[in-house]
């Protein structure tokens, strides 16, 4: 068998009965799992349960390949640069330090591509929520509603992009961004 037969194989879905009872209907769960590969994240495995009754489906992705750790950082300058496409993998942090904000990849993290703006709405919705119950420095308060509303109106407002990733995968698709190989990442 050649190694592009192997690996056309390897890309074929393979559908196993379990054990496991459906939590809805409580038929029996079909297993159907594959490995295949995808931009950004090259070769992945995927994971189903499949209820063949209900319909019920829970899935899981898994990376197989990680790279050497990276920290990916740009200036964000201008209004133009917010349309920049970035990937973000499920193990990657971002952090802006001119609003100490900080997003930490979790137990159920998942990467994406998006746009500097959009992953900036993120941020927004998360601060959003999060200064309900804010007993901190009102000035530093001020500063990041400042920071968005100038963002907003689409001001001059520049600001340090830092993506920190343990598998080596993220990305901000610009010349401007600079990528550092890193032994380790501090946590």
């Amino acid at each position: 068998m050649t190694d592009q037969e192997k690996k056309s194989e390897r890309n074929v879905p393979v559908e196993r009965e379990t054990s496991i009872e459906c939590p809805v209907c409580s038929s029996k769960l079909f297993l159907v799992y594959y490995t295949t590969e995808i931009s950004y994240e090259r070769e992945i495995y995927i994971q189903s349960y499949v209820c063949h009754n209900c319909l019920y489906k829970e899935s899981e992705i898994f990376q197989l390949n990680t790279g050497e750790p990276i920290r990916v950082t740009m200036n964000v300058q201008s209004p133009e640069d917010l349309g920049i496409l970035l990937y973000r993998s499920p193990s990657t942090t971002v952090l802006i330090p001119e609003i100490a904000a900080e997003i930490y990849p979790g137990e159920n993290s998942e990467g994406g591509i998006v746009s500097i703006e959009g992953l900036l709405d993120n941020i927004r919705e998360r601060f959003n929520t999060m200064i309900q119950d804010f007993e901190g420095d009102q000035e530093e308060l001020k500063k990041i509603f400042r920071f968005f509303d100038a963002i907003d109106k689409k001001e001059e407002e520049s600001f340090t992009l830092i993506l920190e990733d343990k598998s080596g995968k993220c990305r901000i698709n610009s010349s401007k961004a600079l990528i550092d190989r890193l032994s380790t990442l501090e946590s």
